[in-house]
């Protein structure tokens, strides 16, 4: 599914697995791979604030809720500044306050440690 997403994307057709790649996602959140595809598939169908969603999605399949953080919080600018819709960034502000409270815990462990 990746190799063909990334052939299609060569072609600029990789709107063509949008749908694969979100189902595949939404069964599979932690692979970081699919998200940076859909990143990919996104900002060529020039849906920004999308893409930014599956960047950070990426980063927490890496366990990387700092970079995750980061993200959302750019995902939150774009949409202030009228990128994307109030769906979108529902989502975005809403996976941003669970990132922020894995983070913490992280950090937590990790003090622990």
């Amino acid at each position: 599914m990746l190799a063909r997403t990334q052939v299609l994307l060569q072609l600029k057709r990789g709107a063509e697995m949008t749908g694969a790649l979100q189902t595949w996602v939404a069964t599979h959140p932690k692979d970081s791979g699919a998200w940076l595809a859909l990143s990919r598939v996104w900002n060529e169908q020039n849906q920004p604030l999308r893409a930014i969603r599956a960047e950070a999605e990426a980063q927490m399949g890496h366990y990387d809720y700092a970079a995750a953080l980061d993200r959302f919080k750019a995902g939150q600018d774009l949409a202030r500044k009228g990128g994307g819709d109030f769906y979108d960034a529902s989502i975005i502000d809403t996976r941003l306050r669970e990132v922020e409270s894995l983070l913490k815990e992280q950090t937590a462990d990790r003090s622990l440690n």
